[in-house]
């Protein structure tokens, strides 16, 4: 499995930015069907859990060296009108590189963490449907039917 990270704004080079988890530059597919270039880089991410609490996140921490991220990410607080930095995570198989393994996951960059040695990126969804609103959650504790299903 090879993970790759996409960011997207008006103010990047290019208006995107890719990266791939390895030591070589990466050639693939994305879902339109174009090939792009990953630039080789070491990141670590946590993927978001799948839980009942509302908002989830997914995080990346990348190495601050080139500090072209860092640029990008100062350069788009300044952006006017504001628009926020879109990330995309994608997975491709080692043996298929002509498109993602899985559907794509698009999230919207909620905070970032600059120091002298890395960059950490929090992203999570900003739409209505991934929001968590006042209703009720139904578990074995408030409604203990639901252990005999």
């Amino acid at each position: 499995m090879i993970a790759t990270i996409e960011y997207q704004h008006p103010s990047l080079p290019g208006g995107v930015l890719r990266y791939v988890k390895d030591g070589i530059d990466l050639h693939a597919g994305i879902e339109s069907g174009e090939w792009v270039w990953f630039t080789a880089g070491q990141f670590a991410f946590q993927l978001p859990d799948k839980a009942t609490k509302g908002q989830e996140a997914l995080t990346v921490a990348a190495p601050n060296t080139d500090l072209t991220l860092s640029k990008a990410i100062e350069t788009a607080k300044r952006h006017e009108p504001v628009i926020p930095v879109v990330s995309i995570y994608r997975e491709y198989d080692t043996d298929d590189l002509s498109k993602p393994r899985n559907k794509r996951i698009r999230l919207t960059m909620s905070s970032a963490k600059i120091t002298a040695m890395t960059v950490t990126l929090t992203n999570s969804w900003k739409d209505l449907t991934n929001r968590r609103f006042m209703r009720p959650i139904y578990n074995n504790v408030t409604h203990p039917g639901l252990m005999y299903i």
